[in-house]
């Protein structure tokens, strides 16, 4: 018989099901046939900056720790999230310009 904690707790089971059909989506959307294909690259591109700017604002407010490791942690995660940021930017701006290019 389960616990009150454990009939709360999520099956682990099916939280790595569906982790693993995200990670399978995601792998779809990251290799699709073409490299501009409007149905999947552009809706990935745009999740992905939503992504890397959330990473930022993050390591922006770990910024505020007194420890210096999370400090640390937090301005490798601002320079890698703000580089990746352009790069994709770039990318939409190429797929917005030529959306047949690939």
């Amino acid at each position: 018989m389960a616990t009150t904690v454990q009939a709360t707790q999520p099956n682990s089971n099916a939280i790595a099901n569906v982790n693993t059909v995200k990670s399978q989506n995601l792998i779809a959307q990251m290799y699709p046939r073409s490299r501009f294909d409007a149905t999947r690259t552009r809706p990935f591109i745009d999740e992905m900056i939503l992504l890397h700017m959330q990473m930022v604002d993050a390591a922006q407010r770990a910024m505020q720790s007194s420890d210096t490791e999370i400090k640390k942690m937090a301005e490798e995660t601002m320079k890698f999230s703000n580089a990746r940021i352009n790069s994709l930017m770039e990318m939409r701006r190429s797929f917005l310009e030529n959306p047949d290019k690939g």
